[in-house]
């Protein structure tokens, strides 16, 4: 471990504090484990002997060992960002003074894995580096930069940032999980990332952008830079904290709907109460309801498919579901035994039993969590989960309906239609009896808890308290005392209309154990008539023997408002004061001593960054807590104070829990309107909320999509986000393009595939390798065709460009710009890329994988003549498809198991999924199957058109595909549902590639390519509604007012984005020009099919005919002038390219190069002279006339028409095909 603090500078401010922090720093890492290398106490060091150090340092570790390299110092980055020098106190950037070099080093040199610390200026660079999200091998190097690229860090904040979260985290107040050995390195970089805001906002200083490697989410292994201090390798600890979707049906970690341990631990009544590290079952009582439910749920006796087990808050129906679910499990049944054994009737075991604990989950949550458990598509809809469970005779077991997000949608499109008459599953549901769930309990067989005799409720509330009181050391053998105590509350409670008699009988006799214990068997039983009617009443009793934590009541006011799995500590320090407490925000350990107080009432469970999670363990305390103090404004603030300002929010900084549950905490209205401007939010991955638009690619796209939106300050905050200096303002009327775009791409080819992401398209053939970019909805613009660099086949290209092609000398990989290598040597007859860059190939006789350092791994032999092969893989599995003579063969590589099946002779294509999971078979009479490949013998297959199918694909997500006939027509579908039918050829459809937004290629067999997509799905909605119609003209006249018609006939005066209509027509507006008439200044709009024209003047009343046909010709070519140094400049469009003339129209140069151009016009801004062009491929392009340099491009989606300016240029007004789109300059 090494920690450098430079001080003194030759020509750089003094940094006086970087010496001491570094050895602060240095100290908290020994105390961690680290041991220090030796470093000069002098304050200064050159740049070379900076170097030096850090090189030392990496050579004297080992494979396999840990290091931390720490730097407080100046830095400097380089032009084009290839590196940032960490500057010594002379101030050169000396060669062994490169971080990029040090990096490289880590992962080239047999050396150690290390984690750079970097507290200087421009250190972002080294976490952004090209090359390290290519990397095949194992990430050996990691970077936590004090600031992001171009950025200064400020006295040393960052270094005291890291030494106060290293304290943190040796000492435990981080709050790691108790199940993972080592802190993710993710983590420990949000923390010093929220920590280095507080210190800003502290010091009310300038924010720094702390920046950290990317970690690839997906990996199963993190750095292990940081041991856990609180990880327990304990047997129970492990598997409460690991469910897994292949062993339990209880899901407790991100992207599950159920709770394993809610199930666990309410089955032990309250949790079960620890004594020698085993757990003691507490249920008692419900002995009627379990011989009646048990039974039923095994699928003995009655047949009805819907039981509904209903009562009050606390009247124990998460206990009764939870036996059931434990008992039935088939991984959880050992493990709890102790819990149902002692009651009077547990189910046997359910192979394949699902539950679902549905608290504040959305039917997509509880269908996503039901798909995980049974391993069924990701994306498959509801109604097709229906389907799939009812095919099955699933049992399933939905708790707390009433608790979770939208239940009657729940009720209605998930749970009933799984009991309608046919083939019904078996349905467990357990919900509060509110009128919105009549339609169920109409079709249930209800089990009511709260209708029970009150001898028998009596009966079963005495023997709970009595077992409760016997797990206590304290009145395990004061049998008087505890049955006088018992037997007072469970009379109090067993009356007509007690609200919840065992919750408040748990939390009641939690109090009299905790209060001063007793001898005396009538004050027991005075105590225990006392017992509260309600949970507030109870609860309050037992917060006021905790007077002495005044942290307690604000913690347990905001897990009452927690949502899903419950809140981090993070959050809870946070969130506390805004509840009540001491003046001041609590420190770690006083929110810790709180949750020790009230762990009682409290459930804990791990966040997928391994932060442990807290909630309060019954929605009745929740509601309690929750209703005395509502979550406000002030919470809201506190919940987003460690992000920074409002205007620059650093959603890097936030928790996961932010990300899933903000929106929900902002309620309506004004702040959840705030929060959806942020572009930082919405664009961020993490964020799970939806908001206004699908899957954006960028802040520019953001600013796009906002400003067609409407929401002018989301549009400039994305747009200032991105760097664009002309930022789109507003937006009215709608794209105009059919529903299906398709044709012709080239001719010639043999192999043809499209990027995942719909933006790349390869294609290889006797003239080489082809490229098209698809940026637009419209057709894709041809890019680049490579002569020199031949092929027979092409993998799927990826949206940078990378493309794997299978030639006679093997697998070649194409990089873009003409640069190839060669991977693999040999016959290759297909090859299937891998996230790590790698590829999977297949061989004449093996399966094996390239990897880019040029090693070769043998992963399956094949069979003698196993005819063709085709691979699909995923994270864990790899499969392939071999078919030869009307046999198949399904094998998975990794294992080398084979399946075998006949392919019937109507079948004439088949295709294998990316995945490698399912199957899709085309047969001669136009109809597709599709099977997972562990169930091939159970084919479905749907009639898709009326001739032979010639070609197959899938989705890269395998939830649709396409397929093509021999007649040259395609069709489409997702989710079962047709999205396309077109036919671009009239040959044979071969191939087919698909893209996860539906965007396709397809091959003929006369060797001709055809691009096919849907509508674009940022395209606005169409109706008749003014500004949701296509724009058809747009003017601007000589006041500088801006005139627009629609397709429907209405012509409005836009001002800043808002509509003015000034007139409807009846037929649709061509045109709209303006002239002068009569020393007048109108606007003119040709109207219908006669050609007849109408003046519009500002006031829409008083309108004349006037006869302009002879006048109206069409506009001249684009051309425009400009004046550039005193010269009059002429810009002119001609075969795709920009010109200028001189004055004399002789001397001519190129400007640039625009495919398709349609528009152009000249205008100055920035001091200088800019062209700004539009063509057919949907680009808006801005051109620096002196410089000849390409400024900036804007995507809009369809082919422009016209580009005017308005207000002197600093605003471009640009028409394309059905929207009319406002462009503003940044000053």
């Amino acid at each position: 471990m090494l920690a450098i603090g430079v001080a003194d500078f030759d020509a750089h401010p003094r940094l006086a504090y970087a010496p001491d922090l570094a050895l602060t720093l240095s100290d908290e890492l020994k105390q961690l484990g680290y041991v220090p290398q030796a470093v000069p106490e002098a304050t200064r060091l050159t740049s070379e002997e900076v170097g030096s150090l850090v090189k030392r340092t990496l050579a004297d570790g080992a494979a396999g060992d840990l290091t931390v390299i720490h730097l407080s110092t100046h830095g400097r980055g380089t032009d084009g960002d290839a590196t940032v020098f960490a500057l010594g106190s002379d101030g050169v950037a000396h060669a062994d003074s490169s971080i990029a070099h040090w990096l490289t080093m880590c992962e080239t040199a047999d050396g150690p894995t290390t984690l750079f610390l970097l507290d200087l200026c421009d250190a972002g660079i080294a976490a952004r580096l090209p090359w390290q999200g290519r990397l095949a091998a194992t990430q050996r190097s990691w970077v936590i930069a004090a600031c992001g690229p171009h950025e200064r860090a400020y006295r040393g904040r960052f270094s005291q940032a890291v030494v106060n979260v290293l304290r943190a985290l040796r000492t435990g107040e981080l709050d790691i999980g108790p199940s993972v050995e080592h802190v993710p390195l993710r983590t420990v970089a949000r923390a010093i990332r929220q920590e280095v805001n507080r210190l800003s906002r502290a010091a009310n200083a300038i924010p720094q952008t702390v920046t950290a490697s990317l970690v690839d989410l997906s990996s199963a292994a993190e750095p292990p830079f940081f041991r856990n201090p609180a990880y327990l390798p304990d047997q129970r600890v492990q598997l409460r904290a690991s469910v897994d979707e292949g062993v339990l049906p209880f899901l407790d970690d991100l992207k599950e709907g159920l709770d394993a341990r809610h199930f666990v631990e309410r089955a032990s009544g309250l949790g079960g109460l620890l004594e020698m590290g085993a757990s003691i079952g507490c249920f008692s009582g419900r002995a009627r309801e379990l011989r009646r439910i048990s039974p039923w749920l095994s699928g003995h006796g009655d047949a009805a498919p819907l039981y509904v087990v209903t009562g009050s808050p606390g009247s124990g129906k998460s206990a009764l579901l939870g036996i059931l679910v434990c008992a039935a499990s088939t991984t959880l049944r050992s493990a709890t035994q102790h819990i149902w054994n002692q009651v009077a009737q547990a189910p046997v075991t359910i192979d394949g039993l699902v539950a679902v604990h549905a608290r504040q989950r959305g039917v997509e949550g509880i269908a996503a969590s039901v798909i995980r458990q049974l391993g069924l598509p990701e994306s498959l809809p509801v109604a097709d989960l229906v389907t799939a469970l009812r095919s099955r005779s699933a049992v399933l077991v939905v708790d707390a309906l009433d608790e979770a997000n939208d239940p009657a949608r729940i009720m209605n499109e998930l749970l009933l239609p799984l009991v309608e008459p046919g083939n019904p599953v078996r349905l467990l549901v357990g919900v509060r009896n509110y009128a919105d769930f009549e339609p169920l309990f109409a079709r249930a067989t209800t089990v009511d808890l709260d209708r029970v005799e009150p001898q028998v409720l009596e009966n079963d509330l005495f023997d709970y308290v009595q077992g409760l009181l016997r797990a206590t050391p304290t009145y395990r053998g004061r049998h008087s005392v505890s049955a006088e105590f018992a037997g007072a509350v469970s009379a109090a409670l067993a009356v007509p209309g007690q609200s919840g008699p065992f919750l408040v009988a748990g939390l009641y006799t939690r109090y009299f154990v905790t209060r001063a214990e007793t001898d005396d068997t009538a004050a027991a039983a005075e105590i225990g008539g006392d017992v509260p009617r309600d949970l507030a009443g109870v609860l309050e009793l037992d917060l006021a023997l905790h007077r002495d934590n005044p942290w307690l009541r604000p913690v347990l006011t905001v897990l009452a408002h927690a949502r899903g799995a419950g809140v981090p500590v993070s959050v809870l320090r946070r969130l506390a004061p805004v509840f009540g407490g001491p003046a001041g925000a609590p420190g770690a350990a006083e929110i810790r001593e709180a949750l020790h107080a009230g762990s009682f009432y409290i459930r804990q469970s791990v966040d997928s960054d391994h932060s442990n999670l807290y909630r309060l363990f019954h929605q009745g305390l929740a509601d309690t807590l929750g209703a005395a103090e509502p979550f406000g404004e002030r919470a809201l603030d506190a919940l987003l104070s460690s992000l920074g300002p409002a205007d620059a929010r650093d959603w890097d900084a936030a928790e996961p829990y932010l990300f899933r549950h903000l929106l929900e905490h902002a309620g309506d209205g004004a702040a959840v309107a705030e929060l959806l401007s942020d572009p930082g939010l919405l664009l961020s991955e993490r964020f799970t909320g939806g908001g206004p638009f699908g899957a954006i690619g960028g802040p520019a796209e953001l600013a796009m999509a906002a400003a067609r939106a409407g929401m002018p300050v989301l549009a400039l905050r994305a747009a200032k986000l991105a760097g664009l200096r002309w930022r789109p303002r507003w937006v009215t009327g709608a794209m105009q393009q059919p529903a299906t775009v398709s044709g012709p791409l080239v001719a010639g080819l043999t192999s043809v595939a499209i990027s995942a992401d719909g933006r790349r398209i390869a294609g290889i053939g006797a003239e080489g390798l082809h490229e098209w970019q698809w940026a637009t909805e419209f057709a894709p613009d041809f890019v680049s065709r490579e002569k020199l660099v031949a092929g027979r086949v092409v993998a799927r290209p990826t949206g940078e460009g990378e493309v794997g092609i299978i030639s006679e000398r093997g697998l070649v990989v194409y990089e873009g710009a003409g640069r190839t290598f060669l991977l693999a040597i040999g016959v290759i007859s297909q090859a299937v890329r891998e996230p790590s860059g790698s590829y999977l190939c297949v061989g004449p006789s093996t399966i094996f994988r390239a990897h880019r350092s040029g090693r070769t791994e043998v992963l399956c032999r094949l069979a003698p003549e196993s005819g063709s092969v085709r691979l699909g893989a995923s994270e864990d599995s790899i499969t392939a498809l071999a078919t030869r003579s009307g046999v198949g063969r399904v094998i998975d590589v990794l294992r080398s198991a084979t399946n075998e099946f006949t392919i019937d002779d109507s079948i004439s294509c088949i295709v294998l999924s990316d995945c490698g999971r399912y199957l899709m078979t085309g047969t001669a009479n136009g109809e597709v199957a599709v099977n997972e490949v562990k169930n091939i013998d159970d084919w479905a297959p749907v009639k898709a058109v009326d001739t032979k199918l010639s070609a197959v694909a899938f989705l890269p997500d395998a939830s649709g595909g396409a397929a093509g006939t021999v007649d040259g027509r395609i069709i489409a579908w997702r989710d079962s549902k047709v999205i396309i039918r077109c036919a671009p050829s009239k040959a044979a459809i071969v191939a087919i590639s698909l893209s996860d937004g539906m965007r396709g290629v397809a091959l003929d067999k006369t060797g001709v390519a055809y691009h096919f997509s849907e509508r674009s799905p940022l395209a606005p909605p169409i109706d008749d509604a003014p500004g949701e119609v296509p724009v058809t003209s747009v003017e601007v006249d000589r006041d500088d007012d801006i005139f627009v018609s629609y397709s429907d006939g209405h012509i409005s005066l836009m001002a800043d984005g808002v509509e003015s209509v000034l007139r409807y027509f009846r037929a649709p507006v061509d045109e709209l020009r303006y002239t002068e008439v009569a020393g007048q200044g109108v606007v003119v709009a040709r109207v219908g099919r006669e050609g007849h024209f109408l003046a519009i003047g500002h006031d829409p009343v008083p309108i004349s005919r006037l006869d302009f046909v002879d006048w109206w010709q069409p506009r001249d070519a684009e051309e425009d002038r400009i004046l550039v140094g005193g010269r009059l400049v002429t810009v002119i469009g001609r075969a795709n390219e920009l010109l200028t003339l001189g004055q004399d129209d002789t001397q001519t140069e190129i400007l640039g190069r625009h495919e398709g151009l349609t528009a152009l016009r000249c205008v100055y801004c920035w001091g200088t002279a800019v062209v700004v062009s539009g063509g057919q491929d949907g680009v808006v392009r801005f051109w620096n006339l002196a410089s000849r340099l390409l400024l900036e491009t804007a995507f809009v989606g369809s082919p422009v028409r016209r580009i005017l300016l308005h207000e002197d240029g600093k605003r471009i007004l640009v028409l394309t095909m059905g929207e009319l789109i406002c462009f503003e300059g940044a000053g």
